[in-house]
């Protein structure tokens, strides 16, 4: 288990997302993805079976919502009430207090904590679990 702060999440979720190869997960309250994210989450998508993205608000565009149903192996699932925030792949969770936009990333202060599947298996195992739930 590792203690990050802002910056070090921001970094973190990137790597989640560019070391993605069998699944990619995301719980976010607030769907907005910045353009920075995008080419990231293109070849993420593209190279993953099966990417979740569990959210509450919907904060997408016509357009985004365009851009997200090309790719099939993604599922948008909204969930009423829903305020966790997580990030994992097969290798690395992070569960954040940190969304998944521009807002967050640069006004907010945040901390997360970050498992990796070598270290803590059983965790990621029970997270995964929750998520299904």
């Amino acid at each position: 288990m590792e203690l990050l702060e802002t910056t070090a999440q921001s970094y973190e979720i990137e790597k989640i997302i560019n070391e993605s190869n069998d699944y990619l997960i995301i719980v976010s309250p607030y769907l907005q993805i910045n353009n920075r994210l995008k080419p990231r989450l293109e070849v993420c998508f593209s190279k993953t079976a099966k990417t979740l993205i569990l959210y509450r608000e919907n904060k997408l565009t016509s357009y985004e919502l365009e851009w997200f149903d090309q790719f099939k192996s993604v599922t948008l699932m909204p969930i009423k009430n829903l305020h966790a925030k997580c990030y994992l792949n097969e290798k690395t969770a992070l569960i954040s207090s940190m969304n998944l936009y521009d807002y967050s990333q640069i006004h907010n202060h945040e901390i997360g904590v970050k498992f990796t599947r070598e270290n803590n298996a059983s965790e990621i195992d029970k997270l995964l679990s929750f998520i299904s739930n």
